[in-house]
């Protein structure tokens, strides 16, 4: 079996794509608390507020996943970055909380950019090398979150939308990017064909079936889920933490900048010399573990 190794022009662009992705929400996301405040929201609009965005994530991205299957990822990629763009756009210029709610909602129903670049890389990459490519892209989104929130805590010194508009103007320049650079990874002999008979996301309800009768894999997506619920409860409370402890949004941002670095760092090379010594089922039990102490230690 040939080995499929992508270029470094690939990787390169890939690299950039995630990083300029991540910087974009990043930016935004230690100024959500300011941003309730400045908006007059209530404590449980703004908690629906994230959980709305996340909802909305669950709904579409299996969808966006299985149409980018029949139609290439290319397309998707691109329709999705168009809609974060949009969604950034309309937070910066909303006027009241129906606007803040509708941008957000949005930016979950198209913004599926993030897997749809790992689909991407499992596309041009094999067993031999994609835990390699996957560490990569997750090391650009450690160097996102490194860089971002401390942008987002200097630009929110000018006005509270200034984020936002930085935000869209960087999916803006990622949208140019992957027009103009990024190449199709899915040739069209390898997507899926569905008959006239079968509905659109037929190939998607059989995905499904088969991910939750293989024992091994719906694990996996059982530990991912439990894994995303905790991660989201720590990004959605800790600029209302950080707020409550009398720091501002700048401090937030220095703060989740150094959570980026570790990410970074761990995801960039700590991940290769680890998997070098130990089993990956032993690095997955010890890393929930260390999990669930840090986050017992952050409550």
């Amino acid at each position: 079996m040939e080995e499929r190794k992508p270029s470094k022009a690939t990787l390169i662009s890939l690299f950039l794509f995630v990083v300029i992705e991540v910087l974009g929400f990043s930016i935004v996301l230690p100024l959500l608390p300011y941003l309730v405040q400045y908006y007059g929201m209530t404590p449980t609009q703004a908690g629906l507020l994230q959980s709305s965005n996340a909802l909305a994530q669950l709904i579409a991205v299996p969808f966006i996943g299985a149409l980018s299957d029949q139609y290439g990822r290319k397309p998707l990629l691109i329709l999705c970055i168009a809609g974060t763009f949009t969604s950034f756009m309309i937070l910066a210029q909303a006027k009241s909380t129906f606007w803040v709610f509708f941008s957000r909602i949005l930016d979950g129903i198209i913004g599926g950019n993030i897997s749809l670049v790992h689909a991407y890389v499992s596309d041009i990459t094999d067993e031999s090398n994609r835990s390699q490519g996957l560490g990569m892209i997750g090391a650009a989104f450690g160097l996102g979150f490194v860089v971002g929130p401390a942008l987002g805590g200097i630009m929110v010194k000018y006005s509270p939308q200034a984020p936002s508009y930085l935000a869209a103007a960087l999916s803006l320049l990622n949208l140019v990017m992957a027009l103009i650079f990024l190449k199709e990874s899915l040739p069209a002999e390898k997507r899926v064909v569905i008959s006239e008979r079968e509905s659109i996301f037929g190939p998607l309800v059989r995905q499904v079936q088969d991910s939750f009768w293989d024992h091994r894999t719906s694990r996996a997506l059982w530990l991912r889920f439990l894994y995303l619920i905790a991660f989201t409860a720590f990004e959605t409370t800790f600029g209302f933490f950080n707020k409550a402890l009398g720091n501002d949004a700048r401090t937030a941002g220095y703060l989740l900048c150094w959570f980026g670095i570790i990410y970074s760092m761990i995801q960039g090379g700590g991940m290769k010399a680890l998997k070098a010594r130990f089993l990956e089922d032993d690095l997955l039990r010890w890393s929930l573990v260390i999990l669930a102490v840090f986050y017992l230690s952050y409550g």
